[in-house]
């Protein structure tokens, strides 16, 4: 089972998801990818934001290796699940998914504060975490 996780920039909440994914399953895959990384905190810059390490790390997670990713229409295809973590528009083959999850509920954390940006990876994490339940 192969799980895509989108957001718009592909720098913080599908990157948390992804990360989260690959810790809890030791039998999916995950990934994650975004549509707009020009337009974001990173601009250009393909590593994924220090906050992002900082966060994860306080749930002990190193995800120093993921980079960020541009949305292709074949991620979505050879994906078996594809979850959205943004109300950004996004390109019409997303809505071709195998099967389409939506988690746009979920806030962006680029300048909350620690607590809050805690709180949301707590969040990502529990619902990462019956996702994974459920495809097992």
């Amino acid at each position: 089972m192969k799980t895509l996780f989108i957001c718009r920039a592909n720098a913080i909440r599908s990157q948390i998801a992804e990360a989260f994914y690959r810790h809890l399953s030791t039998t999916e895959s995950a990934s994650s990818a975004g549509v707009d990384l020009i337009n974001s905190i990173q601009g250009i810059d393909m590593e994924v934001p220090a906050m992002v390490h900082e966060l994860l790390e306080h749930f002990g997670i190193d995800a120093h290796s993921q980079k960020r990713k541009w949305l292709t229409k074949e991620m979505v295809t050879k994906a078996d699940i594809v979850v959205i973590l943004t109300t950004y528009p996004l390109p019409g083959f997303v809505q071709k998914a195998k099967k389409l999850i939506n988690w746009s509920d979920i806030p962006d954390i680029v300048s909350a504060s620690e607590e809050v940006q805690k709180e949301v990876g707590a969040e990502i994490k529990e619902r990462v975490l019956a996702l994974v339940k459920a495809s097992n």
